[in-house]
């Protein structure tokens, strides 16, 4: 087949002064075995000598790449709205700037989602990039299983352990599919979950989702990265219980759920990841007085007596030689 003959595939990064990485994202969007791709940067005002390295890129591939300058900053989650805006092909997939997509990614999940009609969303495993173990080990140990998925049943696996359909360079979407949802939300409920929730609200809706057993991307994990700065303040952290409750109330969303069970059990195993997740953040400083703030909040949304010991025994790993007993105060 000629590249005109498969279904075009947007691949669509959002980026704001990262010229030290996104070369990196673009490159392997760039050079991917599937021949039919358009890739799409949407550069948020940056003044780092982003914008002059996009100009590069786009010398070197002037009919598969292109870039946007926004007239002002959107801020994050209106600039990853944009990206879906710009998409043109089929099926688009978002990749933040400092991830990366393996060369048979797009390929593999074109495949998948043109042998299953009914998947509005192809995932697939990513490798985690990270200077904690902790971080390294969460993936393989809570993985989905690979397959098709009713839609429904994956709102529920999510709801009652945690976000496994995975972050936005795992995934590729149908373009009709995702735009029927509307738009992303940049509201405190929705919060981090932000480039999820569409998906699963079409999944609610009856779409279903595949699953790809390969590992086919790398995800940032390391310190720098947004996600880790963020797992260690309860103000963050508030956004997936607040979530989860306005599912619950959902008609949507309650008739994938079995409740109040699910909730519970979703308030739970949240707290208890969420304070593993967080001592790996506060552990290299021993920033016990950080990890308590977090601990205690999370005891009290956590609803049993789970995270009690978790507390327990993670406070007592804090104390190891090393480290810092301080922290600066919360932002407000």
């Amino acid at each position: 087949m000629t590249r005109s003959d498969k279904p075009l595939v947007s691949i669509c990064i959002p980026t704001y002064n990262r010229a030290n990485v996104v070369g990196t994202a673009i490159r392997s969007a760039l050079d991917q075995t599937y021949p039919n791709v358009q890739v799409i940067v949407s550069d948020n005002c940056s003044t780092d000598g982003t914008v002059e390295l996009l100009e590069r890129f786009r010398r070197e591939a002037p009919d598969r790449f292109r870039f946007v300058v926004n007239d002002s900053n959107l801020g994050m989650h209106a600039n990853y709205s944009r990206c879906t805006e710009l998409a043109e092909g089929k099926y688009f997939k978002i990749i933040c700037s400092d991830d990366r997509a393996y060369s048979t990614m797009v390929e593999r999940q074109v495949e998948a989602l043109e042998t299953h009609p009914t998947a509005a969303v192809a995932t697939a495993r990513r490798r985690r990039l990270s200077d904690s173990l902790l971080f390294r080990l969460y993936d393989p140990l809570l993985k989905m299983r690979a397959g098709l998925w009713n839609g429904r049943e994956a709102v529920r696996y999510t709801f009652r352990l945690t976000n496994m359909i995975g972050g936005s360079a795992q995934l590729l979407m149908r373009v009709d599919a995702f735009r029927l949802v509307g738009r992303i939300r940049n509201d405190p409920v929705v919060g981090n979950m932000f480039d999820v929730e569409p998906f699963l609200r079409l999944f609610a809706s009856g779409w279903d989702l595949y699953v790809n057993d390969e590992i086919l991307c790398d995800y940032n994990s390391y310190t720098s990265s947004y996600t880790r700065a963020t797992l260690s303040d309860p103000a963050v952290q508030d956004y997936f219980f607040a979530f989860r409750e306005e599912q619950a109330r959902d008609p949507l969303y309650a008739q994938c759920l079995r409740l109040p069970d699910d909730l519970r059990v979703s308030k739970r195993n949240a707290a208890l990841l969420l304070m593993i997740a967080g001592f790996a953040a506060t552990f290299p400083q021993r920033d016990r007085q950080q990890a308590k703030i977090l601990f205690d909040y999370l005891v009290r949304k956590g609803e049993s007596r789970w995270p009690r010991v978790l507390r327990a025994v993670l406070s007592l790993m804090l104390r190891m030689p090393g480290g810092v007993a301080t922290a600066p105060p919360l932002a407000a």
